[in-house]
């Protein structure tokens, strides 16, 4: 077992994680739910959500009406302005991994879920797939989807 590296509002990071921030690796969702704690952590506010990896991946691709449900509600989501979905290429339960990065956010005023792709709609399909999920339960009003403009990344590992 990689030995803990550090233990942060209940991530675990360990040494095989802090790895992937070195050259040319692909980060992991574990780096990403460590940075989500910290943000949740730093600027603690009752109308944001961010929600871990395995939540967004979960929310995405359920299986059964009654964990998504039971999901949902545990979440608060019709309480939050803003709520922050990590989104992966990988749709495959049994297999962990995928190799690309991006962000949905939905915005609650403007109901609107907005998605970040650092390389321009490779993960539109992904992020459809959430919106098409979570939608109807988070509006009233059917949510609008749009792509928007995000920094481009320039090689192959840094997106997220």
């Amino acid at each position: 077992m990689d030995p803990k590296f550090l233990t942060y509002n209940g991530v675990v990071l360990r040494r095989f994680d802090v790895r992937s921030l070195e050259d040319c690796n692909y980060l992991n969702d574990v780096i990403i739910d460590f940075y989500f704690a910290y943000l949740f952590e730093s600027h603690q506010s009752d109308d944001i959500l961010l929600l871990p990896t395995s939540i967004s991946f979960l929310l995405g691709n359920a299986l059964d009406w009654d964990t998504f449900m039971a999901t949902m509600e545990s979440l608060n989501f019709h309480e939050k302005k803003l709520i922050f979905f990590t989104v992966n290429d990988n749709s495959n339960f049994s297999s962990s991994g995928g190799s690309h990065w991006s962000l949905l956010v939905y915005c609650r005023k403007r109901n609107l879920f907005m998605h970040h792709d650092s390389l321009h709609m490779m993960n539109n399909e992904s992020a459809f797939t959430i919106y098409e999920s979570v939608n109807s339960y988070i509006s009233y009003d059917s949510a609008e989807f749009m792509e928007c403009r995000a920094p481009r990344q320039r090689n192959g590992y840094d997106c997220g």
